[in-house]
This record gives C-alpha cells, sequence and structure tokens, in this order.
C-alpha cells in the first residue's frame, strides 16, 4: 500500500507553500487544502442537519476519492495508485481518525513555529495594520489578485512598513496560539498513543533549506526527491524577521508576561517532541 502523509497545522506557517510544492512530484496527488477544515465543512450543510463524520471524508480522500459531500457516504473503497498529500486542522473524533491513519498507511506531520513571537507580529501585523483590523487578513489573497509587476511592489511595501504594536493585543494572539497549538499536540498525541506515525517539523526549517525539509517529508512516505517540488503556487510576503519593522520592538520583548508565554510554549514543544519520540 502507497504510503500518505497529513500535514496537521494551526495557520500562517507555510503550510500551503509545503504541500503546493510537494504536490509537483510525480508520485503525488493534493486532493484539498483546507477543504476539510471544520469551518469549512460547515458552511457546506445547512444549519440543523448536523456535521458529517469527518473520519470517513478523511478515510475517502486518503483512498484517492476527489472532494465533495459524497466523501462522507462512501463505504468500500481501494488504495490510490499515488502517494496522498494534503493538510489538515484536526476535528473529530480522534480515534476514529487514528484508526483511518492507521488504515491508509498514513504518516502525520505536526507543523508548528519556533519563533512564535515573530509568528505573531506577523498576524498582528496582517490582521490589525495591513488588514486595518476587520478580521482575518492574509496578503497572499491580494497577491493573487495582482500581477507581476505589482506584486513585487506590493511586497516591497509591505516589508518596507514601520509599525507600533498593541502589546495587550499581541499578547491575545500569543495566548490563542498558544492555545491552539496545545489542543493540537493532544490530538497529535492521541494519534501518536494508537501507533500513527507523527513527526514534528518547524516552518522555520523549511525557510533555511527548503530541499532539506521537503525531502525527508518525501522520504517519510517513501520517495525520492525531486527539484520539481521546490517551485511553489504561493510566494512569501512578509520578511523572515518582521522585528525589524517594529517601531515599539524593546516594549515587546521585554514584557514579561510575552516572555512567559514563549516559555510556556517552549515546555509544550518539549514535552510534544518526548510524546512522538515515545
Amino acid at each position: 500500500m502507497q504510503k500518505n502523509l497529513l500535514v496537521i497545522y494551526g495557520g500562517r506557517e507555510g503550510s500551503s507553500a509545503i504541500v503546493s510544492g510537494l504536490g509537483r512530484h510525480t508520485c503525488v496527488s493534493v486532493p484539498i487544502f483546507e477543504h476539510l477544515d471544520r469551518a469549512n465543512v460547515k458552511k457546506r450543510y445547512a444549519e440543523g442537519e448536523g456535521l458529517p463524520e469527518v473520519h470517513r471524508g478523511l478515510k475517502s480522500l486518503l483512498c484517492g476519492e476527489p472532494f465533495g459531500d459524497s466523501i462522507f457516504e462512501l463505504e468500500s473503497l481501494g488504495a490510490c495508485d499515488r502517494h496522498v498529500v494534503f493538510k489538515w486542522r484536526p476535528w473529530g473524533n480522534m480515534v476514529k481518525v487514528s484508526e483511518v491513519l492507521l488504515d491508509t498507511n498514513t504518516h502525520v506531520v505536526y507543523l508548528t513555529r519556533r519563533d512564535i513571537v515573530n509568528h505573531n507580529l506577523v498576524r498582528y501585523f496582517s490582521n490589525e495594520v495591513i488588514g486595518g483590523g476587520k478580521g482575518v487578513h492574509h496578503p497572499q489573497f491580494k497577491l493573487k489578485k495582482l500581477s507581476e509587476d505589482d506584486q513585487e511592489a506590493y511586497i516591497e511595501e509591505v516589508r518596507n512598513r514601520m509599525f507600533s504594536v498593541d502589546i495587550g493585543e499581541l499578547k491575545n494572539y500569543l495566548k490563542k496560539y498558544v492555545e491552539s497549538k496545545s489542543a493540537l499536540a493532544s490530538k497529535a498525541g492521541v494519534m501518536r498513543e494508537r501507533g500513527v506515525p507523527v513527526s514534528l517539523c518547524s516552518y522555520e526549517d523549511f525557510l533555511e533549506d527548503k530541499a532539506r525539509f521537503l525531502g525527508r517529508l518525501l522520504s517519510l512516505i517513501g520517495l525520492e526527491f525531486e527539484d520539481a517540488v521546490l517551485a511553489s503556487d504561493f510566494k512569501k510576503v512578509n520578511r523572515e524577521d518582521i522585528r525589524e519593522q517594529v517601531a515599539n520592538l524593546g516594549e515587546v520583548e521585554h514584557d514579561r508576561e510575552i516572555q512567559g508565554l514563549v516559555e510556556q510554549f517552549s515546555e509544550l514543544m518539549f514535552d510534544l517532541e518526548k510524546r512522538l519520540g515515545g
């Protein structure tokens, strides 16, 4: 049976660029991007009908079925002739999800950021500064609507814009991120306890050496590296380190509560790595 790869993630961690690259491998099929996330599945069903059992849809996709409402109803499924790779924010019954992952020979990658201050400064900048505080804003969406020349101008504008941070609001971003990664760690823990292979990977490692990072993921499912995977449908907009644009960076770095959240996150990742190593 072909080995599959499932990237579990929280958001703004490079998952789209990573999966887009892997999808260019000649032996890989990427059936979805965020279609199976709970919020997106919920939009497809009328209020009151209730959500489908997500593990059924998960199994269909990992067996090579195309995305659609029918994936939650299929019973008899064969194996796909290609390695299936996609990303997913896990939800539903994790015991049943784990059974599906084992049945479909799927390796799970827990994707995270190591530098959560930089990560949440980016999210703050995108949502509160570029997006005007109107909700979640991702510069990638605007970028795709622009011509090649306008894309470069936009990226330059974004990377050179100085801004000040509301410390209280940044703390909220950090708290929510730590909470979400803790919840994801619990789900990954259930998978590992049930026998599903789970690996921990960071976006910073991807940025540092894309070939090595993607080569490692391909090796998890028994594939050789191909140069084609280094290309992507997604272009990085923000600087790798946005601290250079923060006018009140000293205030951010010396805030004790922020330092405490960083330590809390480091402990969470250390504990998770020990669990996955077991």
